[in-house]
């Protein structure tokens, strides 16, 4: 459970970066520091996406730190500490999730962004973006599939019914 807490944390804390970075370089700036998009929905997107990503991120990082910090009573081993790693992994996912619609949403303003005044995403960008987004969510939900399962079905199934 450490090992898996301190590596999920690693994960988190590359998500915080990146996120943080995001924010404070938003794209489409003017010469005056006020984006240019601020007033399009794919930027809407980007920073609710963004924000979402910032902070189940930091939960998930917090939760982790609680597995490594806690005092490793028999008690915990049975709800508090996998219920902790359960929370974690979820936010993880999601925080992960809305990191790469925050980049999407950001990739598809540049790419589809022309001088005037609205930007009208197109087809041609959204469909091969969105696939491509999809990819890392569902490769890091089958990779920890096994110890969502598992730790969900210890936590939270009586051990005569579910085995």
């Amino acid at each position: 459970m450490r090992d898996t807490a301190t590596s999920c944390m690693v994960v988190d804390a590359l998500i915080i970066a990146m996120v943080f970075a995001a924010i404070i370089a938003v794209p489409g700036n003017n010469e005056k520091g006020i984006p240019n998009f601020r007033h399009e929905t794919l930027f809407e997107v980007f920073v609710i996406a963004d924000a979402a990503a910032l902070f189940s991120s930091s939960a998930s990082l917090l939760l982790f730190v609680r597995i490594l910090t806690s005092r490793y009573a028999e008690e915990d081993f049975i709800k508090a500490l996998p219920k902790s790693l359960l929370l974690g992994l979820i936010t993880l996912i999601f925080s992960i999730a809305t990191m790469l619609v925050a980049s999407s949403s950001a990739l598809i303003m540049l790419i589809d962004a022309v001088p005037g005044p609205k930007v009208m995403p197109r087809k041609s960008t959204v469909i091969p973006v969105a696939i491509l987004v999809a990819f890392p969510i569902i490769f890091f939900i089958w990779s920890q599939s096994h110890l969502l399962i598992d730790v969900l079905l210890s936590t939270y199934c009586p051990t005569i019914l579910c085995y």
